[in-house]
């Protein structure tokens, strides 16, 4: 059964294909492996973007080797964000050794990257994470972190995510025999961390994101409905919506670059308080 944290990208890091004044970062983490990303500054004044990627995706080669970062990242710049991406840990050009279990120490690592850039202000940062990046968003807000806002998208539960994978690649007989074996990957509470999360918030869910099937679909909209969110139900499977949130878009028959934002998080980003006004379209 393939982990929780695949493996994706290569070693070599650069910044081609990215904006000027774009910076490599380098971070310790707690068993002194060291995390490797990109800086990307905003064409103007607007908040810093922290980006927790999906599974199989690295800043190196793009989300699920189709959808292009790099062009993601320069789209953000040119809507004047800045943006700060890492490899999760023993992920393209992160070094150490691939562990769910280490998802939150490496995002407190990129959360003081983050602070760093914005001169201690949290309320310059914007968290916006897909699938397992949720977990890492998670862990930040139970220990105490205020960013000015959250997106997630397609955000997966650290007690359900093995069981659904298993099922979703080896079948309902084989993956529901595996199930009852797998550990949660993470002690995070996404529950709970939406729960109690109560500035503005997106919520992106797919209605047929195997991931996140309706039962747990309905826990997630629960927890974010008592802190005071919504949630919004677009169509699409999980490996769908995260690569829309990246700019490549798929049907039945092909996929294409789309290098703009879905609809729904233009809108929330346009009505956060001092942040750039996304024009109508992008």
């Amino acid at each position: 059964m393939a982990p929780v944290v695949q493996e994706a990208g290569v070693d070599h890091l650069d910044l081609l294909g990215l904006p000027p004044a774009s910076a490599m970062v380098e971070l310790a983490t707690d068993d002194a492996s060291i995390l490797r990303g990109v800086y990307v500054p905003a064409s103007g004044d607007g908040p810093l973007v922290v980006h927790f990627l999906p599974s199989a995706a690295s800043i190196t080669t793009g989300v699920m080797g189709v959808a292009g970062l790099r062009q993601s990242l320069s789209f953000w710049h040119d809507l004047g964000y800045a943006s700060l991406v890492v490899d999760y840990r023993g992920v393209g050009a992160s070094a150490g050794r691939r562990d769910p279990r280490s998802l939150a120490s490496d995002a407190w690592s990129v959360w003081r990257e983050a602070l760093a850039r914005v001169d201690g202000d949290s309320s310059r940062i914007v968290l916006r994470a897909a699938s397992i990046g949720a977990i890492s968003a998670s862990a930040l807000l139970e220990g105490g972190a205020e960013p000015a806002a959250l997106i997630l998208i397609a955000p997966v539960l650290p007690d359900t995510i093995g069981a659904h994978a298993a099922r979703d690649r080896h079948g309902a007989f084989l993956g529901g025999v595996i199930a009852p074996f797998l550990r949660s990957p993470s002690r995070v509470d996404v529950l709970a961390a939406l729960q109690a999360w109560r500035a503005p918030m997106l919520l992106l869910l797919g209605d047929q994101d195997a991931y996140l099937p309706a039962a747990d679909r309905a826990r997630v909209v629960a927890a974010a409905r008592l802190g005071g969110h919504d949630a919004v139900v677009l169509p699409g499977d999980h490996a769908q919506l995260v690569m829309r949130a990246y700019g490549f878009e798929t049907d039945a028959y092909s996929g294409r670059v789309n290098a703009s934002l879905i609809a729904e998080e233009r809108a929330f980003l346009s009505a956060l308080p001092a942040t750039p006004q996304v024009p109508s379209g992008t």
